[in-house]
């Protein structure tokens, strides 16, 4: 049961790679997705050149919700190539992640499970 426990994973980790590796590379733009959480608060995910921002936005008063400008960028041109973490105000947080950085994570997983097999 184990072995194919680590089988899967495996696997998965590597198909995980090669699918944000193809997002990279097809370079696709997609819409803005907006979604709740818990407190009022909002998450935007945009993908950019080179990576994903998140913008995660605490409104203390509802009617005074700032949005989220994703740094004065218009379609998230900004091109990303390390992570980051800035603060526009102390309710709105925005977070930089470059594809490398989730396929080396994915790709070094599978890689030490196909080595250890």
């Amino acid at each position: 049961m184990f072995r194919i426990a680590l089988r899967t994973l495996k696997w998965g980790t590597l198909a995980a790679a090669l699918l944000v590796a193809g997002v990279w590379a097809g370079g696709r733009k997609t819409t803005c997705f907006a979604f709740k959480r818990v407190g009022n608060s909002e998450v935007f995910v945009w993908p950019a050149p080179g990576g994903v921002m998140i913008c995660h936005q605490t409104p203390m008063n509802p009617g005074l919700a700032e949005f989220c400008d994703f740094g004065g960028y218009p379609n998230g041109a900004k091109r990303i190539w390390l992570p980051s973490v800035k603060e526009k105000s102390p309710s709105v947080r925005f977070i930089d992640i470059p594809y490398w950085l989730p396929i080396l994570l994915f790709a070094s997983i599978s890689g030490g499970l196909f080595w250890r097999d």
